[in-house]
């Protein structure tokens, strides 16, 4: 049985990360190729399109890359921390730690490149005026007059 799940954990950890991409692909690939357009139209190449083929396959290239994290990570982590006497486990310890291990690599892949997404997306202005809560049956809430938005928004001058 050691061979059988030696086996099936590999299987478990190309299959799982597949079907999450899979997922993943309808909403990634627009938001890639879009990030990929912004970064080229930042870097003052007025010849390009927007819809240039250097924006595609940028998009391409870091959804394979995605894709390489996902299975790499996943097969490294079952072949490291799974099991290694098939014998001695049973079929529903065996897979629960595969599927652990398997979901551990997909998360950290997809979290490495969701972070880096992220950093890049464009922050939505904070409103200008805090609406004031509700009064209480203790009365009214002062706020101190140096603590204003401009103050605690990112990147405002003090």
């Amino acid at each position: 049985m050691s061979e059988l799940t030696l086996v099936l954990s590999l299987l478990i950890a190309v299959i799982v990360p597949r079907l999450a991409l899979r997922y993943l692909q309808p909403i990634l690939m627009p938001t890639l190729r879009r990030l990929c357009e912004q970064s080229r139209a930042g870097t003052g190449d007025a010849a390009t399109e927007p819809h240039s083929a250097e924006a595609h396959s940028g998009a391409e290239f870091w959804w394979r890359v995605l894709n390489v994290l996902a299975i790499s990570g996943s097969l490294l982590l079952v072949l490291t921390f799974g099991y290694s006497d098939g014998w001695a486990v049973s079929l529903n310890d065996f897979l629960r730690r595969t599927l652990w291990l398997v979901t551990m690599g997909v998360f950290l892949s997809v979290a490495a490149v969701a972070s880096q997404i992220w950093a890049r997306l464009p922050r939505a202005a904070a409103p200008a005026t805090v609406p004031s809560p509700a009064p209480s049956a203790a009365g009214p809430i002062s706020m101190p007059a140096s603590s204003s938005v401009a103050a605690i928004q990112p990147g405002a001058a003090s």
